[in-house]
């Protein structure tokens, strides 16, 4: 989640703080709990944005369902984001994937599962199911079109917040009375991409929350999902020839582009591999916000599995938006072999991490 909570938190902070210093009567119970209506109302609002995540290239799944099965073998991912672990509220992302070529459905099917946790008061649970139909369109020309079949829940703890009711001269000693009901959302969604690789190239557009779903939480209340559209493009350049691919240089560009109103990023930068190793840099540009960073990233491989870490750094001081800090990205693959040959032979080539 792309937005500094610290500065809604402060608001809240000098709330109580002016409430402490002056009596605590029926007008200011009143304006003070519309202040608290106000801070959730806001915060479903930043809400409606997407997960963020910097190794796009690890979740090509969760960046576009026509990526299912593209690898050929079956896989497993696990993934967890840490984002501004040194400020007062973190934000922490688990996601668990798993995807494979189906032969008998002409194409692949995937699954995954994100618990994504802002602070201390907003968490989202995504499991999606993935379908993704494989055309051959030429002797090197393959495309995918995917469909995916998402059920959601969005939830809205208040246990971090004071109330006017719960402040007296001595101190926070009383407990709460307001009532604020089910703080919580479930809906489903629906998104599609169509992805196409030929050689070493790649690249696909995806179509994410179809039906714009409501995710007020709340009958008087009325939200949509805003839609969310991505390009992605990457190629593969063998700086080196070796007789085994995975023995030459490969330093393979990507770019991104999302848009999900009102907000609108860049990301591009390239991965550079070789055997067993890979480093990769990332340029990140968040229009909204007019900030970016900088994602340095790291991996290891072998025939089963692969690692990779990556750090983000702030390199621009928006007067709009100021990130409190940096944040850690873990990936680990595991690669299933299936052993059929003429599937691998025409599998997509990914970059090195």
């Amino acid at each position: 989640m792309l937005f500094n909570i610290n500065s809604i938190s402060g608001i809240h902070k000098n709330s109580i703080a002016g409430t402490h210093r002056s009596s605590i009567g029926g007008t200011h119970k009143r304006r003070s709990c519309i202040l608290v209506l106000l801070l959730l109302m806001s915060l479903m609002h930043l809400y409606s944005q997407d997960v963020y995540f910097s190794q796009p290239n690890n979740k090509l799944l969760y960046l576009n369902p026509g990526f299912a099965g593209i690898e050929g073998d079956a896989r497993v991912n696990i993934s967890y984001r840490n984002q501004w672990p040194g400020s007062a509220t973190s934000f922490e992302t688990y996601y668990a994937s798993y995807e494979q070529a189906v032969d008998a459905l002409h194409g692949g099917l995937g699954l995954y599962i994100m618990d994504d946790r802002s602070g201390q008061f907003m968490n989202l649970f995504d499991l999606s199911l993935i379908y993704a139909y494989k055309l051959q369109l030429s002797s090197k020309l393959f495309l995918q079109a995917g469909f995916q079949l998402s059920a959601n829940q969005r939830s809205i703890g208040t246990d971090g917040l004071i109330f006017p009711d719960m402040i007296d001269p001595t101190g926070i000693v009383h407990p709460t009375e307001e009532i604020f009901g089910k703080l919580s959302k479930f809906y489903m969604d629906y998104s599609a991409g169509v992805v196409a690789y030929s050689g070493e190239w790649t690249g696909g557009f995806a179509l994410m929350h179809l039906t714009k779903p409501e995710i007020a939480m709340s009958h008087a209340g009325e939200m949509q999902l805003s839609r969310k559209y991505t390009f992605y493009l990457n190629r593969n350049i063998l700086v080196t020839h070796r007789p085994q691919r995975e023995d030459s240089w490969i330093i393979s560009p990507d770019i991104q582009y999302s848009n999900q109103k009102p907000f609108s990023y860049f990301n591009y930068g390239f991965i550079l591999s070789k055997s067993l190793l890979s480093a990769g840099m990332h340029l990140h540009n968040d229009l909204k916000f007019d900030h970016s960073f900088l994602s340095f990233s790291a991996g290891f491989r072998n025939s089963f599995m692969r690692f990779t870490y990556s750090y983000d750094v702030l390199v621009t001081n928006s007067v709009v938006y100021r990130a409190p800090g940096g944040t850690h990205e873990l990936g680990l693959v595991f690669g299933l072999k299936t052993f059929n040959k003429s599937r691998l032979k025409h599998a997509i080539k990914l970059p090195g991490i």
